[in-house]
């Protein structure tokens, strides 16, 4: 008889991430009395891009035996079976593979999930052991229902972690510092960027925990604004913003902070009793070097003389300056300054120095 309370331990370990699906698969042959234990996954109607994870001793799946298969499951699919010879049976397809699993009697073939992800168990017996009987066959059926749901929630488990994986990577790659606290400014998470400032220890230290600001008038504030996040009620929480410029007192480093709140979705779910989190973007001059002409040029569609031009400028020239160190005529400069203004869509050369100011262009990212 089949161990379920084993069962249920060994399921709860996978979700857990205490056990690989290897070593789950591993595990299981010794619930299902299997020699060896394996699952198959593809995504519909693309079985050449599958993921074979398997048990010690598994024998290896015949090359393309699963663009059978995927024919088979498309056959089938106004219908539910458990065991994918019920399917050839019970719809006479012919299988065309001579060595074949479905062709030995020592080897169990089931249908976990038709969805659009396929995910065929396959449980394998070694030659001297008696092929599947109509009785392993009952027993195996009693416990697909519990594998089907797990299997539909490690595949929620790995849809969830490769869209943090993917977020982490996008966040990483922001030319901004950005780290999520909780509303007493312990941090939970930071990219890339975030976690090298405030490794520094001379824009932000830790203490008790807590992130902790070096500058003392600056740090004072940030505290009130922690303490208002915590009151606010839920409903102006997203029109929470505070922004305050400092300097580092070591080494005269420039940064930029923006403080932001935001609800948390699903607060039931959390072990302490805050409902929000916080949001803050940290800022680091150094870290843009001046935009290029090259960037200019294809960044906002100017032409290369007039790229060159505002280049010169953003180095702090005046028109005249600019000109000459292009080795054009003061007019030409301006008429290209006209033109420059009509495609940039501003009214002078203060707007024109505003919106690249704000534009992100030829960021270089931190060294790794």
């Amino acid at each position: 008889m089949l161990n379920h309370e084993k069962l249920l331990e060994l399921v709860a370990d996978l979700q857990l991430c205490k056990l690989s699906t290897d070593e789950w698969l591993q595990e299981l042959t010794g619930i299902v009395n299997c020699t060896a234990a394996g699952t198959a996954v593809w995504p519909g109607n693309n079985p050449s891009h599958n993921a074979i994870r398997s048990s010690e001793k598994f024998k290896p799946l015949p090359r393309n035996w699963l663009a059978f298969v995927e024919k088979t499951i498309q056959r089938s699919d106004s219908k539910n079976y458990d065991y994918l010879d019920d399917v050839v049976n019970d719809l006479r397809i012919e299988d065309p593979f001579p060595d074949s699993p479905l062709q030995d009697p020592r080897t169990l073939i089931i249908y976990l999930d038709k969805s659009s992800t396929r995910t065929l168990m396959i449980l394998q017996r070694n030659d001297s052991a008696a092929a599947w009987s109509s009785k392993d066959r009952e027993n195996i059926s009693s416990i697909l229902p519990g594998l089907r749901k797990a299997n539909d929630l490690h595949k929620l488990l790995c849809l969830t972690n490769n869209r943090l994986d993917m977020a982490s990577k996008i966040l990483d790659g922001a030319p901004r510092g950005i780290a999520v606290l909780t509303p007493d400014g312990h941090v939970l998470k930071a990219n890339m960027l975030g976690l090298e400032v405030l490794a520094d220890n001379d824009c932000f230290t830790e203490v008790d925990g807590k992130l902790n600001i070096m500058n003392k008038e600056v740090q004072a504030e940030f505290k009130k604004q922690l303490g208002l996040i915590k009151d606010i009620k839920l409903e102006y929480l997203q029109n929470f913003v505070w922004n305050r410029s400092f300097t580092a007192p070591a080494n005269n480093r420039k940064l930029q902070i923006v403080v932001r709140a935001y609800p948390l979705d699903n607060p039931y779910l959390e072990s302490n009793s805050y409902d929000r989190f916080v949001g803050l973007f940290i800022h680091t001059p150094e870290r843009y070097i001046r935009p290029s002409a090259k960037g200019l040029q294809e960044f906002y569609g100017l032409t290369a003389a007039q790229a060159r031009l505002v280049a010169s400028l953003l180095k702090g020239n005046s028109i005249k300056e600019a000109a000459d160190a292009q080795k054009i005529q003061l007019n030409t400069a301006r008429s290209h300054m006209q033109s420059i203004y009509e495609i940039m869509g501003v009214n002078g050369q203060a707007d024109l120095m505003r919106l690249i100011g704000a534009t992100l262009i030829n960021y270089e990212p931190p060294p790794k």
